[in-house]
């Protein structure tokens, strides 16, 4: 996954604001061929906010829509952790999957942000599985098209 740090930067600052509301944020990263162009913020209205995340489903439509109207790719799911490490938990790792344990975005990374230490928040990106999880290189761009 090719992304720029103005993006990483974008989920940071994000991370942030649902940090002072003790809440998880979460969102996409849609692209074409890999490389992230387009951040898109998708409200968390998970019942316990502060330690899960569930992507509003009107935002996920909305968000699907585009990916389809503009031949997009879903590149990555993004969400924070507030106070713990940038690891995915049994939860987000089970939250990927169908009762069946199919993949729900087959192919797609998901990043995660840990304000563990606000002051050095920690940007992470991984493959997740129901037994297990896979770090995934994020291969930072000065802009799109150069790498």
């Amino acid at each position: 996954m090719r992304v720029q740090q103005s993006f990483l930067d974008a989920i940071i600052a994000h991370a942030r604001e649902g940090r002072t509301q003790n809440s998880e944020i979460c969102g996409v990263l849609l692209g074409r061929g890999g490389t992230v162009i387009e951040l898109v913020r998708i409200k968390n209205v998970d019942p316990t906010p502060r330690i899960r995340y569930f992507m509003d489903p009107e935002g996920l439509f909305k968000m699907m829509r585009r990916i389809e109207d503009e031949q997009l790719e879903l590149i990555a799911i993004y969400h924070s952790h507030p106070h713990t490490r940038a690891y995915p938990s049994e939860t987000d790792r089970r939250n990927a999957h169908d009762d069946e344990g199919n993949p729900l975005w087959p192919d797609t990374v998901y990043v995660i942000c840990s304000l563990e230490q606000p002051e050095k928040p920690v940007v992470r990106a991984f493959r997740l599985f129901l037994d297990h999880s896979e770090d995934e290189p994020l291969d930072v761009i000065a802009t799109v098209g150069q790498g």
